[in-house]
């Protein structure tokens, strides 16, 4: 359990423009949607690179590599990929006609999507850890209170440099500057982790 919370905390997105990017984050969304240029994006992870602790987004809106509206687009499309239903189809292990049936078992039972999916197997606990793996990639729990409202993007900004200098947990770090309650936080590691640990067994 402490090696799933430690990802689940693992630093904010520190990512060089030596290492391939991950084609689902911000940068490469705006790239996808023709808002920046090949060479806007690696300048941006250029500075990202100097200063981890800044947010993609804000640094290639800040540099006028795109407007508030083609970012606040790619940031409602990253939510989209990001579900984990559609991790599932981008990795082929699911269809859309499996995800449809899925999404309407869970409305009518309230089960989780991913305890849906293996019931009905759709896929299996591995491939559903796998998914849920990459998905967490994309939504790190300061991306998550950010979604959520419940952070501003200058909150975040802060608790990350504090997080870089001294590498406790980001968690940690907002609750003690008094942007979040234990509450809330509890609430959206609930949400990450649940999946993991109410999985149905694999049928034979």
């Amino acid at each position: 359990m402490l090696k799933k919370v430690k990802e689940i905390f693992d630093r904010f997105w520190p990512v060089s423009i030596e290492n391939n990017v991950d084609p689902y984050r911000m940068g490469q969304i705006l790239l996808r949607m023709g808002a920046i240029t090949p060479a806007q994006l690696q300048k941006a992870l250029v500075i990202k690179e100097e200063k981890p602790y800044r947010l993609i987004g804000q640094i290639i809106l800040e540099n006028a590599f795109c407007t508030v509206e083609q970012l606040n687009a790619a940031v409602e499309k990253q939510k989209e990929e990001t579900k984990l239903g559609q991790v599932l189809i981008r990795k082929g292990i699911i269809t859309e006609e499996h995800l449809n049936t899925a999404l309407k078992s869970q409305k009518a039972s309230g089960k989780l999507l991913g305890f849906v999916l293996v019931e009905k197997e759709f896929c299996n606990v591995e491939q559903l850890e796998a998914a849920l793996k990459c998905q967490r990639r994309d939504n790190r729990v300061g991306a998550l209170l950010l979604r959520k409202g419940v952070i501003t993007e200058k909150q975040l900004e802060k608790a990350l440099a504090i997080q870089f200098e001294t590498q406790v947990l980001l968690g940690e770090i907002l609750v003690q500057l008094g942007y979040v309650t234990q509450e809330q936080l509890n609430d959206v590691l609930l949400k990450q982790t649940h999946i993991m640990t109410q999985l149905p067994e694999n049928k034979k």
